[in-house]
């Protein structure tokens, strides 16, 4: 009995979390509308096109 419980609660949460992953909006545009719009230089909160990339390929981030 214990183990049909495991398993329809395992089966509910797989497609709860299934539906929720495809009905979340996507932000990357958001955040390349972000990027898009910073100033462009070397001074603090300026992102400097030459400067290596690093997270998300963002030239000068950690």
């Amino acid at each position: 009995m214990k183990n049909k419980r495991f398993w329809a609660m395992v089966s509910l949460l797989a497609i709860l979390s299934i539906f929720i992953f495809y009905n979340s909006p996507a932000y990357a545009d958001k955040l390349a509308d972000a990027i898009a719009a910073t100033p462009q230089g070397a001074e603090k909160g300026m992102i400097n096109p030459d400067a290596a990339k690093g997270f998300l390929g963002i030239p000068g981030a950690p």
